[in-house]
Formats: C-alpha cells, sequence, structure tokens
C-alpha cells in the first residue's frame, strides 16, 4: 500500500513537472514571439522616422530650388543687398551727421519779403490791353507800317518807375511820332497827315485790395498848353485793378498845327493827376505826381 503511494505521489511529481516545463516553454516561446514583434515594430518605426527625413530633405532641396530659381528672375536692383555698415560706426563714432539742405518750403518761409513780393508779381499773369490804332513800336528813327498808316517815330524818351501806393507805374515810352494815314475810316476824323504823343506803360496794383486808378486821365504839358488823352486813338484802359496782375496802357495826345513843331519839342511834363482808392473802403490811398521828360 505504501508502495502504491509512493509510486503514485511520484508519477504526480512528474506529471506536475512536465506540465511546469510545457507552460515554461509555451511562456518562453510567447515572450521570443512578443520580443520578435516589438523588434519588428522599432524597425518599421525606423524605416518610417527614415523615410520622412528622405521626404523632408527632398521638401528642403525643392524649396531651396525654387528660392533659388525665384532669386534668379529678380532684377538686380531688386535682389537683397548685404547692409554696409557706414564708416566709423563700427567703431563706435558718434559725430553727427552735417544737417541736411533747407527744403524749398522752408527756403520760401526764410526769404524775405520784399523777395517773395517780387517773385509773387514776376509769376502774376498779365492782363494784356489792346494799344489802340495809331500805336507804334519801335526806337528814334524808326518807321513804322501798321493798318492805320505809315508812320516814324521822331524822338523817344523811357522814364524810371514810379510807385504812387498802391499803384506801380513804369512808363516805357513818351514817343513823337509823324506820319501819313492809309485808313480812310480813320483819316476821315484824323486827317491823312498826323503827329502825335504817344505814352506806354505798364502798372500794377501790389496791395492785395482792389483798387480804382484812372491812369487814362493823365495829362501831357507842352510848352504851356494842356493836352489830354484821344479816347478814340488811345488803347482801352480800365481803371479797376481787383488783382495784382500787371497791365499795359497806351494814351495817344493829338498835335496840331498851332502846337510846336517836331524839332521845337524838346521837354514835356507828364502829370498823374488820378489817386488811387481802395474800392472796399472808399478811401483815397496815394497822391497823384508828375513826371518831366526831356527829349
Amino acid at each position: 500500500m505504501n508502495r502504491w503511494l509512493t509510486v503514485t505521489a511520484f508519477l504526480s511529481v512528474l506529471a506536475l513537472s512536465a506540465c511546469g516545463t510545457g507552460q515554461q516553454e509555451k511562456i518562453e516561446e510567447e515572450i521570443v514571439h512578443d520580443n520578435s514583434t516589438t523588434d519588428s515594430m522599432v524597425a518599421d518605426k525606423k524605416e518610417i522616422v527614415l523615410d520622412l527625413e528622405e521626404e523632408d530633405e527632398a521638401s528642403k532641396e525643392a524649396k531651396s530650388s525654387e528660392e533659388v530659381s525665384d532669386d534668379s528672375k529678380k532684377k538686380p536692383e531688386d535682389r537683397e543687398q548685404d547692409p554696409v555698415d557706414e564708416p566709423g560706426e563700427a567703431a563706435g563714432n558718434t559725430e553727427e551727421k552735417p544737417a541736411l539742405e533747407d527744403s524749398v518750403e522752408d527756403k520760401e518761409a526764410k526769404s524775405k519779403p520784399e523777395d517773395k513780393k517780387s517773385k509773387q508779381q514776376t509769376t502774376t499773369n498779365f492782363d494784356h490791353y489792346p494799344k489802340g490804332q495809331f500805336a507804334v513800336d519801335g526806337s528814334a528813327g524808326q518807321t513804322v507800317k501798321n493798318s492805320t498808316g505809315e508812320f516814324t517815330i521822331e524822338k523817344s524818351v523811357a522814364l524810371s518807375p514810379v510807385h504812387i501806393d498802391p499803384m506801380n507805374i513804369h512808363i516805357e515810352n513818351v514817343m513823337l511820332v509823324s506820319g501819313k494815314v492809309t485808313e480812310e475810316s480813320i483819316a476821315g476824323i484824323s486827317g491823312d497827315h498826323v503827329r502825335f504823343l504817344q505814352v506806354d506803360a505798364i502798372l500794377q496794383n501790389t496791395s492785395e485790395d482792389p483798387i480804382q486808378f484812372f491812369f487814362a486821365s493823365t495829362t501831357l504839358d507842352l510848352n504851356g498848353q494842356q493836352l489830354t488823352a484821344h479816347s478814340m486813338f488811345s488803347g482801352i484802359t480800365d481803371g479797376n485793378y481787383g488783382t495784382q496782375a500787371p497791365r499795359n496802357a497806351t494814351l495817344v495826345y493829338m498835335l496840331n498845327e498851332n502846337h510846336l513843331t517836331t524839332d521845337q519839342i524838346k521837354n514835356l511834363t507828364v502829370n498823374i493827376i488820378a489817386n488811387p482808392t481802395n474800392t472796399n473802403t472808399g478811401e483815397e490811398v496815394g497822391k497823384g505826381t508828375t513826371l518831366d521828360v526831356s527829349f
């Protein structure tokens, strides 16, 4: 009986031992399989990483190639240039740079009032008025033909500008003219042969206010005789100076046999009798003057 129990116990031990060995081998096989799977996953992961790195490198190369291509298409002046340090900056040079020249506006603001006034006058538009049917242009000794007739400038003199506040008056010419009238409609009024004194002037209102000034009222004193401008033969004039634009005026004073001969006319006086008046206030802002003329 004991022997049987001993054999049974021995067989049990063997069975348990065999079972334990089988389970251990199965566990080892599972471990080996797991390790193999892990190694496979690691290998696959490495391959994926390598593939990603290769794709990223290819992408960088393609982008770099595109940038080079785009840069080659740019104009030389469009390409970035490396900044160049100003001399002395790297060395800590703190010397101040010279100030830039004044702008046009600064120069204009610093200019003297009289300079700005002169510039304003020279850039102002000119109001041109017809000079009249008898008016001639030229110098002493010249013969001039126009639609009215043929005329000779016997004598001519220019006068210095005068200032009757706020009017600037420059009498450019005082001329003694004689000639033959060929225009029949005019000859019927003036006669076939004429002599006259012609006064050419440039006038300008220098104030910002509108001024009324009748230069056409200017008279001439010739050997004690007072001459007035002929309204028909003189140029068109306007006594209202609403702007600072300069304008021309031509006055013609007809002579007859009662006046001095051409050789006798050596002196005369120009009487500017009009007084400039401020149109806004009605106040006279200047006084007329006289100018002596010597041929």
